[in-house]
């Protein structure tokens, strides 16, 4: 099994930084210019409200 990092937003091509969520032992992928995260796979899990 292969998995790719999702460096880069399909929305607006920036770069998104890896969030690790210590509960869940995973890591989500956050773009800023947009607030949506996604998981190691690529599929959006939802936006992130900015604090």
């Amino acid at each position: 099994m292969q998995l790719t990092m999702p460096l880069f937003c399909k929305q607006c091509n920036n770069r998104r930084f890896p969030k690790w969520i210590k509960e869940e032992n995973k890591t989500d992928w956050f773009c800023e210019t947009c607030g949506n995260s996604v998981d190691s796979e690529g599929n959006i899990i939802g936006d992130v409200e900015k604090i």
